[in-house]
């Protein structure tokens, strides 16, 4: 705490962030020396150093956030993070917790383009900015290009040595050499602040010779980007990757352990076919499907399946498709990629005329883009992706936040089935009504200890439901899945 007199060194138990910390702050003071030079006129619209500092990794969050308090940029918008004693103690006590400043920086920091997160996020977000304006100069910890790298090299991470930290001076050298860079070391921590100085004059002054290069140029059919929504898909996807040439491949995947969904040779096809029809979590065979619910991503697969099972409860007269994308670009118009389908297929997958509701992995919009155009689309889609919403909370809290959750999915399916269903539409209020206050609770749930509640994951499908008045029987069993 600011002010507590420390009698021995309080470390913490777990390996720590301080140096990730320690370094963003550095960079971005050495920085701010530049900022008056006649040569940076371009950048000088900008009032702070944070406004074109893409920072990574996202656990030196600390670094930037102390900085915009030293600076005084934080009590612009929240006096209780002000310049002195009070606010210090504001800032320390709310970080990393719900509700507070989250472990990596977001949109409610000021000057902030980018969430950072691990070092290849800055990267992309660094490299879309410096050529969305040329005349920019983004730092950014790992490559180059229209932008200068920083590379902070630790000795160890969590559980072992890092790579480049078990690498001597001229092994380092000759690998940065290698990838076409002009290493250029600090080392001397007495004198670092004039040896710093002295290299971003000189990366400077390099970086401004190659802003205006060529870029790649490519045409659309050159792209290709991939969600895969499990282990084996995953595999499937990179192999296929690795084994085709002059194509950028953009592959989407998750952090965390991925459960598997389909046997190898279901994933084949899927991945051969770039979206199809999940059986296992449809239900009336998807014969006569009243809505159309659609996954494209691994969390928001999972939360569509965890839908379906939220829905055998609350609503068994509705009778649902569930699809899954792994090629985004299927969704295209056939003369604009040769991976899209062409309007029979889409309508085979998606049917004609009923309502569609994709959760999505990025950004709304994207979809949008992809789906504007195919007849008589627009009006019966409705997509649910990220917003923005949630700082550092639980998993399952940010997809409540951004209305990507299983309820939210539920809701939609309802309100789209109440449409082309009279027995749904009967019952709707109630239902969507109790999903609602579920989703409530289980956020006032996360926000209380901190965690999602226990079987947050765990899955019951009911497969092959046969409805009678009410009633229902299971055939095939119980699927229960979990991780």
């Amino acid at each position: 705490m600011p002010g507590q007199q420390l009698t021995q060194p309080n470390l913490p138990p777990n390996p720590s962030h301080i140096p990730d910390s320690i370094s963003p702050q550095v960079v971005q003071l050495e920085y701010t020396k530049f900022l008056n030079r006649d040569d940076l006129t371009s950048i000088r619209s900008f009032r702070r150093a944070a406004d074109y500092i893409a920072a990574g990794p996202g656990h030196g969050a600390p670094g930037v956030l102390a900085c915009l308090w030293l600076e005084d940029s934080l009590s612009t918008f929240w006096p209780k993070y002000s310049r002195n004693y009070e606010g210090l103690f504001n800032l320390i006590t709310t970080f990393s917790i719900p509700g507070g400043f989250p472990s990596h920086i977001n949109a409610q920091t000021p000057g902030a383009i980018h969430e950072v997160g691990e070092l290849g996020y800055a990267l992309s977000v660094a490299f879309g900015a410096a050529m969305d304006n040329p005349d920019l100069i983004y730092i950014d910890p790992v490559e180059t290009g229209a932008v200068l790298p920083i590379l902070h090299i630790n000795g160890f991470k969590v559980s072992e040595r890092t790579t480049y930290g078990a690498m001597d001076d001229r092994e380092l050298v000759s690998f940065f050499i290698g990838y076409g860079y002009q290493p250029r070391m600090v080392k001397d921590m007495e004198n670092i602040d004039h040896d710093l100085a002295a290299l971003l004059s000189w990366a400077i002054s390099k970086i401004h010779k190659i802003q205006h290069a060529a870029l790649l140029n490519l045409k659309p059919e050159a792209a290709r980007v991939y969600l895969p929504p499990d282990a084996n898909c995953a595999l499937s996807t990179v192999a296929h990757c690795i084994g085709v040439n002059n194509y950028v491949n953009l592959i989407i995947g998750s952090k965390q352990p991925m459960l598997v969904w389909l046997s190898c040779e279901e994933t084949d096809k899927h991945c051969i076919a770039g979206a199809s029809v999940r059986k296992f979590a449809s239900v009336d065979d998807n014969i006569n499907s009243n809505v159309i619910l659609v996954g494209k991503g691994v969390e928001v697969t999972f939360e569509v399946i965890a839908a379906m099972s939220l829905l055998c409860k609350h609503c068994l007269n509705l009778h649902i498709r569930a699809v899954n994308v792994i090629d985004l670009i299927v969704l295209n118009h056939k003369w604009a990629h040769p991976h899209a389908l062409d309007d029979e297929q889409f309508n085979m997958l998606f049917t004609e005329d009923r309502p569609i509701h994709f959760n999505y992995h990025g950004y709304p919009i994207e979809l949008q883009g992809l789906l504007f155009g195919h007849p008589g689309l627009m009006e019966r889609v409705t997509i649910a992706g990220y917003k923005g919403e949630g700082m550092t909370t639980s998993p399952f809290d940010m997809m409540l936040c951004n209305n990507t959750s299983r309820f939210d999915f539920a809701i939609a399916a309802i309100c789209g089935g109440s449409r082309v269903n009279p027995k749904v539409a009967v019952n709707a209020h109630i239902e969507i009504s109790a999903l609602r206050h579920e989703a409530k609770k289980v956020q006032d749930y996360i926000y209380k200890h901190g965690e999602d509640p226990e079987g947050t994951y765990t899955i019951i499908l009911l497969k092959h439901i046969l409805c009678y008045e009410g009633l229902f029987s299971i055939s095939l069993g119980v699927w229960l899945l979990s991780f």
